[in-house]
């Protein structure tokens, strides 16, 4: 499953399984693709983040705006210290619910 970067909508919801973890991104201004994130390396905290698409980690690299399974999600997260770029390990599944 492949899902555009830019057709989200306010209000979808992404759950997301990685190689490593389970996430759950909620959108909240889509011409942003800005919205909250948890699970993961965030663990149970609630983070605003916005989702700009996918990277593989393979010779050559790819950045891509769309999710799809075997890359890596790209988020920037607003946290105390400031933002930060989080990584997520590969996709393995991806589930849109609106």
């Amino acid at each position: 499953m492949d899902i555009l970067v830019k057709d989200l909508k306010a209000m979808d919801r992404l759950a997301i399984s990685t190689k490593n973890s389970e996430y759950q991104f909620q959108v909240i201004n889509p011409a942003q693709c800005r919205g909250i994130l948890r699970g993961g390396a965030c663990g149970e905290e609630q983070y605003e983040a916005v989702l700009t698409g996918t990277v593989t980690l393979n010779e050559p690299a790819r950045l891509s705006n769309k999710l799809e399974t075997g890359m890596c999600a790209l988020f920037y997260i607003t946290a105390r210290q400031g933002q930060k770029l989080l990584t997520t390990s590969v996709i393995t599944r991806l589930v849109l619910a609106r």
